[in-house]
């Protein structure tokens, strides 16, 4: 079996930090890869570019662009918006084998340690009721049986699997993603 997650969120940075609102999602791309994360969604700026091209579907990471996601009116108060600009970005992992646990824990932790240096400086990374985490299960080329997917879920530990599943979508996006490895973990375990 395999899976991949997707993480969306809003980036918030000082008016003059970026010339344009996709050179975030270009520094969150290079950000990665300097952690060691084979990532796309920098190559509009980058002349190595045709580095990352040619490369099977779901082989690598990438960051683009959001548009549906977007902060409130009240929420929009808080971060002074003749000051600040925002962007909704989503990241879609690569596809990762169930069976090689050390690997995918590793790069999700990876990416959870660029998502944290980013939030420790004038770029903050928000979640709200526009943003979401999703997990896809796959079977190879193949449709994932109902009851496989039940069963994986169902050996997990139920409080686990509650955290990755919050009845309020603006669970933070480093908390579920914890949690979604501590599920998988556990159910591998």
């Amino acid at each position: 079996m395999t899976f991949g997650i997707e993480l969306e969120f809003i980036v918030a940075f000082p008016d003059n930090y970026f010339n344009f609102t996709e050179d975030a999602i270009s520094a969150i791309s290079r950000a990665l890869v300097a952690a060691g994360i084979d990532s796309t969604g920098h190559e509009c700026y980058d002349v190595d570019a045709e580095i990352f091209c040619n490369k099977p579907e779901f082989s690598q990471w990438t960051v683009k662009r959001e548009l549906g996601l977007f902060l409130s009116d009240s929420e929009q108060a808080f971060i002074n918006p003749h000051e600040t600009r925002t962007c909704g970005v989503e990241i879609s992992s690569r596809k990762f084998s169930f069976a090689d646990m050390e690997d995918w824990k590793k790069e999700l932790k990876a990416v959870l340690v660029v998502l944290y240096e980013f939030s420790q400086s004038e770029i903050k990374i928000l979640t709200n009721a526009t943003t979401g985490f999703h997990v896809h299960i796959g079977f190879g080329d193949e449709t994932v049986p109902l009851r496989t997917a039940k069963g994986v879920l169902h050996s997990a530990p139920r409080s686990k699997i509650v955290l990755t599943h919050s009845t309020r979508r603006t669970v933070s996006t480093w908390t579920a993603l914890q949690a979604l490895i501590m599920v998988l973990t556990s159910t591998l375990d």
